[in-house]
């Protein structure tokens, strides 16, 4: 993943993804010469992917902070 804005608050650097600086390509060849090197790792990091995507940002999880945010505000103005 490259370090943008919104990749950090995202991406846990080494537990869920590698990430790189934009326009370096030698950090981009590296992280995936790192990736073929390191299957079980890259698995490992796939799954805490998924795993904190599932926890933090499904529809769901998003939908019920909305909900939740939306209900405050409304009643505070009421």
């Amino acid at each position: 993943m490259t370090v943008i804005d919104g990749t950090v608050e995202i991406v846990e650097d080494g537990k869920s993804s590698r990430l790189i600086e934009p326009k370096k390509l030698e950090q981009i060849a590296e992280s995936i010469i790192w990736m073929i090197e390191h299957p079980e790792e890259k698995k490992s990091m796939e799954q805490e992917s998924k795993k904190r995507y599932e926890q933090e940002f499904s529809i769901e999880k998003l939908s019920k902070a909305y909900i939740d945010f939306y209900e405050r505000n409304c009643h505070e103005r009421a």
